[in-house]
């Protein structure tokens, strides 16, 4: 026979179940809208990881390193590693805001054509292109 805590746990388990129920057919229902969302998000950080070594990777100076160097520049067109971390910064940064600003950008256009075709249409015209 189960104990009084076991019964309690089975009867708050079989409720949260009830709870989650509807959400749950719902997120079953539209899988691969949610398994689309979950990939281009997961896209975004990877991107952002590499982004700033990308940066640095593309800094030129007229100090080009000849040979080896234990603390790398991180570019293989200047050997000025302090130069090279500024200007990759710079750059990183630049690139930040204008992804910034293209988000904003298109979250208002979106916001217009939603209201003008629906959110349905707009929904899966974004994820057909992405």
């Amino acid at each position: 026979s189960a104990s009084p805590q076991q019964s309690v746990i089975g009867v708050a388990a079989m409720a949260l179940l009830q709870l989650l129920r509807r959400p749950l057919e719902v997120l079953w229902k539209h899988w691969l809208v949610w398994l689309l969302f979950f990939l281009a998000n997961g896209m975004l950080p990877l991107v952002n990881t590499i982004e700033g070594a990308f940066a640095r990777s593309l800094v030129a100076c007229s100090e080009v390193p000849s040979a080896p160097d234990p603390l790398f520049s991180g570019s293989a067109y200047c050997g000025d590693r302090l130069h090279v971390i500024a200007e990759g910064q710079q750059l990183s940064s630049f690139a930040a805001s204008v992804e910034s600003f293209a988000k904003i950008s298109t979250a208002v256009a979106a916001a217009v054509c939603i209201d003008l075709y629906g959110r349905r249409n707009i929904l899966l015209a974004g994820l057909s292109c992405t």
